[in-house]
């Protein structure tokens, strides 16, 4: 992580975490300044990111929640890289999968008489439900199709992948999505390293970062084959509507308004950027 990032991390933090900004600013300026490096060092071996996903997985309390005592506040860089390490070794994880493969035909296999030779058996196996492979094998002996691996199967090493529009999102909040003039997908960055590549600040880049897909903020449409895809996202938006919901009560809801209403809690209404 660059100084840079470091930055754009701490921004985020303070998003998602303004009691700790608050415990932070009370700190004398020079305990500040040996508590930011000291983070800063923590964080040195791990991307934005991962780190951006994990100030996010631990808000929405799929992770550890950072205490409120000082020593705990002190350490919320560990708790961050701990589960931005573990999101990192998920996507490896993933990664080291079997690959995708892609089948290559023979030329003979896509021209042709349909109706005699060898391509007439062909088609006739392929329409029977005969495997793929195994059609070729039958049909053209040896001539085997070649195959073709791929590191990341979600995108086949493109780097990009097809999700759901947000005015596709927008649509089903309204009620409108059975209408197919909303039924849209939009080109994100994939979540591989194909993707991370493709990915950053400036005109070089093909995507900026909230443009990154991320199963908590996207949806995937394979093949951007929205008519095939239409009832998984239904059912995608309504886990995501619901949770957004939830964390947006628990954020202003009955807990927020009694501590402001009996005076305690940190004002955090206006907090500029983050240390």
């Amino acid at each position: 992580m660059t100084n840079e990032d470091f930055d754009k991390w701490r921004e985020d933090f303070g998003r998602h975490f303004p009691s700790v900004v608050s415990w932070f600013k009370n700190l004398p300026t020079e305990t500040q300044d040996a508590q930011r490096e000291l983070w800063r060092k923590v964080l040195a071996d791990v991307s934005l990111r991962d780190a951006l996903a994990a100030n996010w997985r631990i808000y929405n309390g799929d992770e550890e929640a950072i205490g409120t005592t000082n020593a705990e506040r002190e350490r919320s860089a560990t708790y961050v890289r701990r589960v931005a390490v573990k999101i990192r070794a998920e996507r490896e994880a993933k990664s080291s999968k079997s690959p995708a493969r892609d089948v290559y035909l023979p030329r003979q296999a896509t021209s042709g008489d349909p109706k005699s030779g060898a391509y007439g058996t062909f088609k006739s196996l392929v329409d029977n439900g005969v495997d793929l492979k195994d059609a070729v094998e039958q049909a053209f002996g040896g001539a085997r199709g070649r195959e073709i691996s791929y590191r990341c199967p979600q995108c086949r090493d493109s780097g990009s992948v097809e999700v759901w529009s947000p005015r596709s999102m927008l649509a089903y909040l309204e009620g409108v999505l059975d209408d197919r003039a909303n039924w849209r997908y939009v080109v994100a960055a994939c979540d591989c390293p194909q993707g991370d590549a493709l990915v950053g600040d400036g005109p070089k880049y093909l995507f900026e970062r909230s443009q990154q897909y991320h199963p908590d903020v996207y949806c995937l449409c394979p093949y951007a084959d929205v008519a095939k895809e239409i009832d998984s996202f239904r059912s995608w938006c309504a886990a995501y509507f619901e949770k957004r919901q939830e964390e947006r009560d628990r954020r202003l809801g009955t807990s927020t308004f009694n501590e402001w209403n009996n005076g305690g809690g940190d004002d955090v209404s206006d907090q500029p950027d983050l240390f």
